[in-house]
């Protein structure tokens, strides 16, 4: 098999505008490869339209589809985004990214599979924002109590908007949504949350978590979490929020909340 690193599938920057109708993007560089990514486009101005499409990533830190700099990308039609891949020694791999103020990644009626160590299936960073409807997305595989992650995982003021979706993990140390950082906010409409793994008394995995002054808001959804310190919604420290309401709140696991509020932090 070849090695190879920083491939990239399709690009977008300086303005340009890529349209993908019924294609496959299939990344390959090997599972020692590095930094490899599908769809990436970087930049106020450039766009990627993504419909009815398949793309997929294997290296290490392996991006599916990345927003940077103010690029932003819309995927639609049935579409799926599958990533696996180790770590690289500078990022996680993930299915969708996106970083920067202005950065959109927007999806509807697709799903995200993710497969690697670490991994979330749509993070949002450094003022960002990923909007998700009618979509799923799956993650299966594990982290360490200082890689933890969500599959759902917002930070450094970034948003992530879901509704209508389906989430699930099966993996320690892997929540469901989380939002941590002062401004970061996920929220879940309409959507449903299954986590199957566990955490640690210092980081846990919960189906919903608020954390170092983020915000994390539920509606009409369900959320579900199995295993020990896998609480349903965990909010902690202070500046730290969650708004729960209309929604179902399942845990089965030793010192398991469905609530759990800590250190200043606010829940309602």
């Amino acid at each position: 098999l070849i090695t190879a690193s920083n491939l990239t599938g399709v690009s977008a920057k300086n303005a340009g505008q890529v349209r993908l109708n019924n294609s496959t993007i299939s990344v390959g560089g090997g599972a020692n490869g590095i930094n490899n990514q599908g769809l990436v486009a970087t930049g106020a101005g450039s766009q990627i339209n993504l419909v009815a499409s398949e793309v997929s990533t294997l290296s290490k830190g392996s991006v599916g589809v990345l927003a940077q700099g103010g690029g932003t990308i819309s995927i639609s039609g049935a579409s799926v985004i599958s990533t696996t891949g180790a770590s690289s020694p500078t990022s996680a791999s993930h299915g969708l990214k996106a970083t920067g103020n202005a950065s959109l990644i927007a999806v509807s009626d697709s799903e995200i599979r993710t497969g690697a160590v670490a991994a979330s299936g749509a993070r949002a960073d450094d003022g960002a924002q990923i909007q998700l409807q009618r979509t799923s997305l799956s993650h299966t595989s594990a982290a360490t109590s200082t890689s933890s992650t969500a599959v759902l995982h917002a930070l450094g003021g970034a948003s992530i908007n879901a509704d209508a979706v389906t989430v699930s993990s099966s993996g320690n140390y892997i929540g469901g949504a989380r939002a941590e950082g002062s401004a970061s906010q996920v929220s879940l409409r309409n959507s449903s949350v299954s986590v199957k793994g566990s955490g640690s008394v210092n980081d846990f995995a919960s189906a919903a978590r608020a954390m170092s002054g983020g915000a994390v808001l539920v509606d009409n959804s369900t959320l579900s979490a199995e295993g020990t310190y896998s609480h349903g919604v965990s909010v902690e420290g202070s500046g730290s929020h969650a708004n729960v309401s209309a929604s179902r709140v399942e845990v089965g696991g030793n010192r398991a909340h469905g609530l759990y509020v800590n250190a200043g932090a606010t829940a309602e």
